[in-house]
Order: structure tokens, then C-alpha cells, then sequence
């Protein structure tokens, strides 16, 4: 069997236009005759897992004062930041060939052999470089087909990262149904070598091609996008939109947890809150 590969480059930096765009291209692609490569890069934004507590994975607050949005997406996995200096890369094939750490090994070794990197995978299919991660992974499947999405931390401003995903109220929160994210150290390509995002996409591409060999047709496609494209291609793209903005989305998809904290000296308050909501408030007291 010979593949299609389509490459898709969004020019919107928009993250919950960028999130339609992805589930679009997963819906509608040909599993038993194409493959899907899709680059994308968002503005300041928090991205949290399809099944995560926000208020366990980061700071709500700082959020909303320095304008990140919340951004819960329908893979699994855990919490990232993104913004202008990270790329997030897709690809979107069928059940059959989907091999997520040969996906992984390819991102490697185009970044190894064309910028004289050292990069490697770890057992959580991570891509760190000097022992720091610069890579992460989330995957979804859908009847035959499968997206495995990732970032890529070119020039990032890892400060705010680290302030966007440390969540002042963790400690409080007691038990959490909900998937946690584990803490990484994390490290910019841009620390290491000069490079931009286009040379990465570019180093991607042909790797992407060399790596599955025999497999991919003689046609290889291009396609740019940008939201009025979107908006003319994407059936209800813009109530899509508004759907993965919402607070019934992002907060309200909130799985189980319990939030436990002292009001003073004599009492604890204990709450149960479920999908957003609480669902149970007591006082207990100390004395």
C-alpha cells in the first residue's frame, strides 16, 4: 500500500482554532491512503489534558492577569504551555502503521542529523536534550486512525512556563481523580544551536519522508491554512471554536477532587467538587 503524505502549516496562532483545525484533518483524512503532517504554532497558552484538574495543573489567576488562555483538548496526557517559540507538530496516519516511538525517532534524527544535536527518547516518550526535555507527547484514537500531537521548545519563555504551571493551590487539593502531569526539567533548543522554526519544519518533512520510505506515494502536498480558510472548509468551525472556549469545556470537564484548607485556627474546610461544581461543603472543627 502507498500513502499520500499531505504536510498542513496553520497560519493562525490560534490555540482553540488550531485544536478545530487538528480534529478536522483527523475526521476527514483517508486512513488507507494517506498521512498526515500538520505544524502549528499558538499564542500564550496553557494546554491541559482531555481527562486533568486545572486547578491541580496551574495558576488560574496568573492566567487570567497576564491573558494565557485555558485550553483543554480532547488527547489525553498532561499539561503544557505554549507560545510563539514553541512548535507543535502533528501526524495523523492510520492504526495500522501508527508506531508512536518510530514517530519520535524521526523527530530525533531529522533535529540529530541536520543541526548536529544529541537529542534522545526516554521511557515516557519524551525528547530531551542534555538530559532536559524539549518534547512532549499526547496521542488520540479514533475507529482506525490516530494523532499523535507533540511540541517542540525552540525559544519559549521558560520562565513564564514555569510560572503558568505551578499551581498555587496544589497542595490543598487532596484527592484528584484526574490525570497529573509530571514534572520535567525543561530546556530551548535555541539554548543549544541557532535555529527557527522553518528550518525545523523543512528538517522534519524529509525526514518524515525518508523514514517511511517505500511506503509514501510519489505525491507529497502542501497546503497553507489560515482562519478565513477554516472558516470556508470547516463545517461549524466558528461554534467549534466557541464550544472549546467555554467554561462548560475547559472547567466544567473537570474530573472528581477534593479540596482541603484550614478557614482558622479552629476549623477545616473540606469541599468535594465534581465537573466544576461543589458538590459537598463542611466545617470540620479542631477543638
Amino acid at each position: 500500500m502507498k500513502y499520500e503524505v499531505l504536510i498542513h502549516i496553520s497560519e493562525s496562532n490560534g490555540p482553540y482554532q488550531n485544536l478545530v483545525l487538528e480534529d478536522y484533518l483527523l475526521r476527514t483524512m483517508n486512513p488507507e491512503r494517506e498521512i498526515i503532517l500538520l505544524f502549528y504554532k499558538n499564542i500564550d497558552s496553557v494546554v491541559i489534558g482531555r481527562f486533568q484538574n486545572p486547578w491541580l495543573e496551574c495558576d488560574l489567576c496568573s492566567m487570567q492577569q497576564e491573558s494565557v488562555h485555558l485550553v483543554r483538548r480532547q488527547s489525553g496526557g498532561g499539561t503544557v504551555f505554549h507560545d510563539l517559540g514553541n512548535l507543535n507538530f502533528s501526524i495523523i496516519c492510520s492504526k495500522k502503521i501508527f508506531d508512536k516511538r518510530r514517530n519520535l525517532q524521526m523527530i530525533s534524527s531529522a533535529l540529530n542529523n541536520d543541526f548536529m544535536l544529541n537529542i534522545s527518547l526516554n521511557e515516557r516518550d519524551d525528547l530531551l536534550l542534555e538530559g532536559k526535555k524539549i518534547s512532549g507527547s499526547a496521542f488520540r484514537f479514533l475507529k482506525d486512525r490516530v494523532l499523535h500531537h507533540g511540541t517542540l521548545l525552540i525559544e519559549s519563555d521558560l520562565n513564564k512556563l514555569r510560572r503558568m504551571l505551578k499551581s498555587p493551590i496544589s497542595h490543598l487539593i487532596i484527592e484528584s481523580r484526574g490525570v497529573s502531569s509530571v514534572p520535567s526539567k525543561v530546556i530551548n533548543i535555541s539554548d543549544v544551536t541557532l535555529i527557527n522554526y522553518i528550518n525545523i519544519i523543512e528538517s522534519i518533512k524529509n525526514c518524515f519522508v525518508n523514514f517511511y520510505g517505500d511506503s509514501i506515494d510519489d505525491n507529497i502536498f502542501w497546503m497553507n491554512w489560515n482562519e478565513v480558510l477554516m472558516l470556508e472548509r470547516i463545517v461549524n468551525f466558528e461554534s467549534r471554536v466557541d464550544e472549546l472556549k467555554s467554561k462548560e469545556w475547559t472547567l466544567l470537564e473537570t474530573p472528581f477532587f477534593k479540596y482541603e484548607y484550614k478557614k482558622d485556627s479552629e476549623r477545616i474546610c473540606r469541599m468535594e467538587i465534581n465537573k466544576g461544581k461543589i458538590v459537598t461543603f463542611t466545617f470540620d472543627y479542631l477543638i
